[in-house]
């Protein structure tokens, strides 16, 4: 869901759209509602066995293993400018922060009550903004944010009386999720989405690991590391591996379709992940939590809508990819954002999305071509090697 966030907070201009990509884009945004609660899912069975601690790194380290072959595929650039260096940091940080408390509340939390309460860092970020950053915010937008607080309460106060203190436990990840995403609307402007996740995942990696090393032994059930059965660890890979390819398909979903048209949508998260939760785990929301997930939902769907009725409120799918004029001809730029100034070179036009940049199709193509030349440039060197000694062994005979 902080993915989402994130793409959907950041503004810049609109991007032409056409029914077809549309369909696109939806169909895409409901796969990563379906892939996104398999994240949680998968964090929640670990939790049984494994300490918070131990899950949060691993969902980084997997996403860092496998976001780094994308980036040589791409040919991207893991230089960042010095000033944004305790940026991604800081930011990378807060998204730590935000995993703990959810799995730490998931944990003994039904999915559908915890996530219901994350959902309100959407209101979070608008009020920041207003009385904070001194953003134009209408009081229309301003209500909806104060009927969604309205909501968590609804949704906190039996979890309250069941689980005690924990279930405000989520709450600390909707903060840290609204400070994650204000962070990132200027970053999502200077850096590539991939680039981005990728230093996210390395950058919170380095943090957790030395922390369960200094942990181990301590006797935490929060922190202490385990060596995790075979089940345990394959629920450890899954939160990674959900929580990856959740973020690429939400990126090429906003790559397709505004975000205007997809927010929307992110709600059909809900209902997937009280579903997810009746049939892995039994857990289903009681008639007031449920009272409170609808208020949210319409508190969320009307700040939507009164977004949309802005002029400057259609988003780019990927700020960073607009922001630059990109061709498929000129991706030496991508590795050279910064231009001289004073200079007269005209841009050429700017791609609708990245997927005219690089398709879907695209990156399967370019993986396997590439894969395909090293090896074969690997298996001829091989041989000449082989041949070369075999030559000097038997003094150039050869039979």
């Amino acid at each position: 869901m902080a993915t989402f966030l994130n793409e959907t907070m950041t503004s810049a201009e609109p991007i032409p759209q056409s029914p077809d990509r549309t369909l696109v884009g939806v169909a895409l945004m409901l796969g990563f509602c379906l892939t996104a609660p398999l994240l949680d899912v998968s964090a929640k069975l670990a939790s049984t066995s494994v300490p918070v601690g131990q899950i949060t790194a691993a969902r980084f380290v997997v996403q860092c293993a496998l976001m780094a072959p994308f980036i040589w595929i791409m040919g991207l650039s893991l230089r960042v400018a010095k000033g944004q260096v305790m940026v991604l940091v800081f930011r990378s940080l807060l998204l730590v922060f935000a995993t703990f408390c959810f799995i730490a509340a998931i944990r003994v939390m039904p999915l559908a009550d915890a996530l219901a309460i994350v959902f309100v860092a959407p209101f979070i970020v608008l009020l920041v903004g207003k009385f904070y950053l001194g953003e134009a915010v209408g009081p229309r937008r301003v209500g909806a944010a104060l009927v969604g607080f309205v909501g968590v309460l609804f949704v906190i106060q039996p979890s309250f009386a069941a689980f005690g203190a924990v279930a405000i436990i989520p709450l600390g990840t909707a903060v840290a999720f609204a400070f994650y995403i204000l962070l990132t609307r200027g970053l999502s402007r200077r850096v590539h989405p991939v680039t981005l996740q990728f230093h996210t995942g390395l950058i919170a990696s380095l943090f957790c690991i030395p922390a369960l090393i200094v942990a181990q032994g301590s006797g935490s059930d929060m922190f202490d590391p385990v060596w995790p059965t075979n089940i345990a660890l394959l629920w450890l890979l899954g939160a990674g591996f959900f929580a990856t390819v959740s973020h690429m398909i939400m990126t090429y979903a906003l790559s397709f379709a505004p975000s205007v048209t997809l927010a929307p949508l992110q709600y059909f998260e809900l209902p997937v992940a009280t579903l997810f939760g009746y049939l892995v785990f039994s857990d289903f929301p009681n008639a007031l939590s449920l009272l409170g997930i609808a208020i949210i939902v319409s508190a969320g769907l009307y700040m939507i809508h009164r977004e949309g009725w802005r002029p400057d409120s259609w988003p780019p799918c990927v700020p960073y990819l607009q922001s630059k004029a990109i061709s498929p001809t000129q991706s030496s730029h991508l590795r050279q954002p910064h231009r001289r100034s004073g200079s007269s070179t005209k841009r050429s036009k700017k791609p609708s999305s990245i997927h005219e940049i690089l398709p879907f199709g695209a990156h399967v193509r370019s993986f396997l071509f590439c894969a395909a030349r090293r090896l074969a440039c690997q298996s001829f060197f091989v041989w000449s090697n082989r041949r070369m000694l075999l030559v000097r062994k038997t003094g150039g005979k050869l039979s």
